[in-house]
């Protein structure tokens, strides 16, 4: 095993994807499954790729961006968002004190269908009567983002059943994965002696979040 990149992880467009507070029971209780078999012993444990999904490479369009609103798209015209249509949004996501944790600058802009749970549902309803070339700016409290932080997302385990290759070291991020396929994400909480702390929570839990969203495209589907 090899460590991952240590720069900072970012969440990327991939976990603006994530319809999470919708999956967050059935992420639990297979957080729970993986845990189980990782203290008997019985898992197959990979550092990760980057935390918390693959990076999303975003398919190029040969459009450019439209700034003005009713242009004539492929598809139909489109004066304003409604559910069902296809959209693509710059955008930049700040905590509570400022930072950004997440940008699209620099990057193809974050493509999903509107109302269709790609990704969290305070973000999919702030598009929601924007035109092209519209701003603004949405408020997404920890509730309806990612969660408050949950310690049954975390493990300790021996540290002998680490692969002895590993090297583990606090912050490296791991995908764990079951007998039947199953990925489950994980990042290095806590190492002693003896035991190692795995942690599950997606790393904007318990966050309030803010995004500047930028409308680029609005297509039908």
């Amino acid at each position: 095993m090899i460590p991952v990149d240590p720069a900072p992880a970012r969440c990327s467009c991939a976990m603006m994807r994530m319809a999470y507070t919708a999956q967050r029971k059935d992420l639990l209780d297979h957080a729970k499954n993986l845990f189980d078999h990782v203290l008997q012993g019985a898992i197959n444990i990979q550092v990760g790729q980057t935390y918390p999904l693959a990076d999303a490479a975003l398919a190029h369009t040969e459009l450019e961006a439209r700034k003005t609103k009713g242009h004539n798209w492929p598809g139909g015209i489109m004066t304003e968002v409604k559910r069902g249509n296809n959209v693509k949004v710059h955008y930049k996501g700040t905590l509570s004190e400022g930072s950004v944790f997440d940008s699209s600058e620099g990057r193809d802009p974050l493509e999903f269908a509107v109302g269709s749970g790609q990704v969290i549902a305070d973000f999919d309803e702030a598009v929601l009567g924007m035109g092209v070339g519209e701003s603004k700016t949405v408020d997404i409290p920890c509730a309806q983002a990612y969660g408050e932080r949950n310690g049954e997302m975390a493990i300790q385990a021996p540290i002998d059943q680490m692969p002895p290759d590993l090297n583990p070291e606090v912050g490296m991020r791991l995908e764990m994965g079951g007998a039947n396929g199953e990925i489950l994400r994980v990042v290095v909480a806590e190492i002693t002696e003896t035991h190692i702390t795995l942690d599950a929570n997606p790393p904007l839990a318990g966050q309030d979040l803010t995004f500047q969203l930028e409308l680029v495209e609005c297509t039908t589907p």
